[in-house]
């Protein structure tokens, strides 16, 4: 089943509908809908970072283990303070209460993927189920967060990664399958 992590994530936590990210001008799109701007730069960081975690080969069923109160430390590391403080920052929330909802965000993230995946699932199933997300989180990812800076990978902050349509979208699409591991090239070509 296909589903939308981002929007499972936020209907989860009982929230307002983020906004997508116009690639061009870096600002939400703007859907109609009341604009919460610490959801809509939370989730979307949150995912980005547990995407990013999945990557390291040992870690992708690691991620689903994690315990409350340890996601942000295990997702963003030694940038994990710095995470935090640009979220609340930008949102006027205190540095306490923005972790506190990081990581309930984390949790919830981690729970509904739980659901979305086999009882017993193998690290290539994380790692797919992943990458089969990551357009999707990056195109509600804020750019003013920089988080591919601190996480090491420049295409996370790349706006091209953002934009849909045709010819972005099958690109998107032969990325993903060159950038999942041996065994889930051949399950997806």
């Amino acid at each position: 089943m296909a589903i939308n992590l981002v929007e499972s994530v936020q209907q989860k936590l009982n929230i307002e509908e983020l906004r997508k990210i116009n690639p061009d001008t870096g600002e939400a799109i703007d859907n109609g809908k009341p604009l919460n701007s610490f959801y809509q730069l939370a989730i979307p960081a949150v995912l980005t970072g547990l995407y990013s975690f999945t990557r390291l080969d040992d870690k992708n069923t690691a991620a689903l283990q994690m315990s409350p109160g340890s996601v942000l430390s295990s997702v963003f590391g030694d940038y994990k303070n710095t995470v935090i403080s640009k979220i609340a920052d930008s949102t006027g929330t205190s540095v306490p209460e923005t972790t506190d909802k990081l990581e309930q965000i984390g949790t919830t993230s981690i729970d509904v993927v739980k659901e979305n995946l086999s009882e017993k699932p193998l690290d290539s199933d994380v790692k797919k189920f992943f990458t089969g997300q990551r357009h999707t989180i990056l195109s509600y990812l804020d750019p003013s967060l920089r988080l591919g800076k601190y996480m090491e990978d420049d295409t996370v902050d790349d706006s091209t990664n953002k934009m849909e349509g045709p010819v972005s979208n099958l690109i998107q699409n032969i990325g993903q399958i060159f950038s999942a591991s041996g065994n889930d090239q051949k399950e997806e070509i």
